[in-house]
């Protein structure tokens, strides 16, 4: 019994303390300053303004909310854009035919004339940001909105925050003429396939490269696409470390996450656990065993299906991730007992009083349309973030009294909003962790390629030209030293980032602000982090900017799209 109480004193004073929350967060640019302190002691050394600024250019002017979930990173003065492979598979696909098969074998461009343009893609990039809380509460929403589109320049929105505690406004310019550029093959953009996604470790070359192209006035505006579009010119781009990281240095992530759900009750998440997440698996099981079958039958049906594939057995594979890592860390457990201690200090508030009781029991009343409104949309495919509460009114209602009592019950919590596709900075470190008694090491290199190179299986079938590359070490200057102290290449690397979806493609930034890897994944039980982060277990997994400068050079011959960048040899510590 004495143990039993021992341990839950720990959890109350872990729960209560804001160092409990380590490098968890996703924060709002303009909420960055009060982070500085905590950034700085980790290796940052730029101002918040850097990050952020309105009425000069930052690094955020650098940032692209990529076509409407990634995330890309402006890498030139001629808008040259990193993101992931899996997140430019869409447009790579709508180019590929079986005979420019460009998923199997890549696609690079010689010249911006040979740039492929994509109807279907936009990129947006952040003008400003403001809180509107109040201009909405008066009812004064449209007249926010029409306001800050300056008659049609801008698109603008307006999200609720902290379930409706706060409302901003988010204003972008919006680019629709982006061009295909450059892809790895698929056997190194998506190495691994399905068997690879969520683990570590992790040996993929996850980009592609585009341009954003502007008017033909020279304006520097949006325009629809003309062969006559001008390369647009940036307020800011990143430059790019070549420099090399170690374990322990800073890390920042600049991105566009999805969808978190970090203040949700415990009744929740036992939701997710015992009744969404099997369902779901469940029936995107049968989903792609059909798919399986029509893949195999033709390489054209592979072309045409690819991307539905990768998608369904994304959600698939992250929410089997997710579901063992909430019950490992013992979330259910962790939030009863913070509940608890809510519900004793409500107790003395006759507004907060009964309030975890009424969201509990709207909870109960809704949870069975929750699961059905879920399978529903499911089996017709449309969910792109499914599991969120925003079509049950009653539980949504009730989390937004909730929401502003927890944070005056606690107010030495660092409370960041949950994600919803807008910008945000989350920091921390590269680090590995260690696992039912072995340690995982934070990097990867192209050794690791080699050992899984297999070309009787497509996702590990890696190009010829890889190989040559590797059997006679022709690594250039991108060669470190390996663990056998042979020359190798590094490829990808772990942090400890907070991230969701929506941050793929991330630009990763040390601490100086340069660019040195792109966010592609997390590790199979760090995708419970959309619930809850745990600093022991939770680590991003990006691809060393190394790596893709290295094939964009050596295996694509692209030396072209090197010189645009401002490249930094200098080692950052």
């Amino acid at each position: 019994m004495k143990k039993i109480l021992f341990a839950t004193t720990i959890l109350f004073t872990l729960l209560a303390s804001p160092a409990a929350w380590a490098d968890e967060g996703l924060w709002l640019p303009s909420q960055i300053e009060g982070q500085v302190r905590q950034m700085r002691a980790k290796g940052f050394r730029l101002s918040a303004d850097a990050l952020y600024n309105e009425s000069k250019p930052s690094l955020s002017d650098a940032v692209v909310l990529f076509d409407g979930g990634c995330t890309g990173a402006i890498v030139s003065d001629q808008g040259l854009l990193l993101t992931n492979h899996h997140c430019g598979y869409d447009a790579i696909a709508d180019h590929s035919s079986v005979e420019h098969d460009y998923l199997r074998n890549g696609f690079w461009a010689a010249s911006q004339a040979e740039e492929l343009p994509n109807p279907k893609l936009e990129v947006r990039i952040l003008v400003r940001m403001e809180n509107v809380t109040e201009a909405v509460l008066a009812g004064h929403r449209q007249i926010v909105l029409e306001r800050a589109t300056e008659n049609g320049r801008y698109k603008a929105d307006i999200k609720p925050l902290y379930y409706g505690n706060e409302h901003w406004l988010w204003v972008y310019e919006v680019f629709t003429d982006v061009r295909l550029v450059a892809a790895p093959p698929s056997s190194i953009g998506k190495f691994g396939g399905d068997t690879d996604n969520w683990m570590w470790p992790r040996h993929t070359g996850d980009f592609s490269v585009f341009r954003i192209y502007a008017a033909t006035d020279g304006s520097n505006r949006p325009a629809d696409y003309s062969p006559r579009n001008l390369p647009y010119r940036p307020k800011r781009f990143f430059t790019v470390s070549t420099g090399g990281l170690k374990e322990g240095d800073f890390t920042l992530v600049y991105g566009f996450p999805g969808t978190t759900r970090q203040y949700v009750i415990s009744d929740e998440v036992r939701y997710i656990t015992e009744r969404s997440n099997p369902m779901k698996i469940h029936i995107r099981t049968g989903r792609l065993d059909g798919i399986r079958a029509q893949i195999e039958s033709s390489p054209a049906q592979r072309i045409q299906l690819a991307s539905l594939q990768a998608s369904i057995a994304n959600g698939w594979k992250k929410w089997q991730g997710e579901s063992w890592g909430l019950e490992r860390r013992g979330t259910i457990a962790h939030k009863q007992i913070y509940e608890e201690r809510f519900r004793h200090w409500a107790s003395t508030r006759p507004e907060y009083k009964h309030l975890l009781d009424s969201l509990s029991a709207a909870y109960s009343r809704n949870v069975d349309r929750l699961f059905w409104g879920e399978l529903q949309n499911e089996t017709k495919g449309v969910t792109r973030f499914p599991g969120t509460f925003a079509s049950v009114g009653d539980v949504v209602r009730w989390y937004t009294p909730y929401m502003k009592a927890l944070r005056e019950f606690d107010p030495e919590r660092r409370f960041y909003p949950d994600a919803n596709l807008t910008l945000r900075i989350s920091y921390g470190t590269v680090e590995g962790y260690d696992e039912d008694g072995m340690r995982h090491t934070p990097f990867t290199d192209l050794d690791g390629v080699m050992a899984k190179d297999n070309p009787a299986i497509y996702d590990y079938d890696i190009p010829t030209r890889l190989r040559e590359l590797y059997a006679t070490k022709d690594y250039g200057r991108w060669a470190i030293a390996g663990a056998n102290g042979e020359p190798t290449v590094p490829v990808c690397f772990l942090a400890s980032n907070h991230t969701s979806g929506g941050n793929s493609g991330s630009p990763v930034l040390n601490g100086r602000g340069e660019l040195i890897g792109l966010n592609f994944d997390r590790t199979w039980l760090s995708t419970m982090s959309d619930v809850e982060f745990d600093p022991e277990f939770c680590r991003n997994i990006s691809v060393d900017i190394r790596y893709v400068l290295f094939v964009i050079e050596k295996v694509g011959g692209a030396d072209w799209l090197l010189d645009e960048m401002r490249i930094s040899a200098h080692r950052f510590a």
